[in-house]
């Protein structure tokens, strides 16, 4: 059984609370809980850490290669932008295949 508790600010995240009465990953305390997957509950710092984590390891990617692009903010920024809607999903994801 999954329980999605609260994620109205997911999409499109800021430093504000969001406007639909959802929580606002950024801004939330780290031990909010967004989702329970069984027995099994995903947190705002779950979420934080996965999204720094995955950004982390792009913005090294990117800086990294041969050819490093002239755009390279405007991409992270992008790239950040997209993964913030992927992000929850994959850890609903993983929690289901721990059961």
């Amino acid at each position: 059984m999954i329980t999605i508790l609260a994620i109205g600010a997911l999409v499109g995240c800021g430093k504000e609370a969001a406007p639909d009465g959802g929580i606002a990953v950024f801004t939330a305390p780290a031990e909010t809980v967004i989702a329970r997957v069984g027995e099994r509950e995903i947190t705002v710092g779950d979420y934080r850490k996965r999204f720094a984590l995955e950004t982390a390891i792009y913005r090294l990617t990117m800086m990294n290669s041969k050819h490093k692009p002239k755009d390279a903010e405007k991409r992270l920024a992008g790239f950040e932008r997209s993964r913030l809607r992927m992000i929850l999903p994959q850890l609903v994801h993983v929690a289901l295949l721990d059961n």
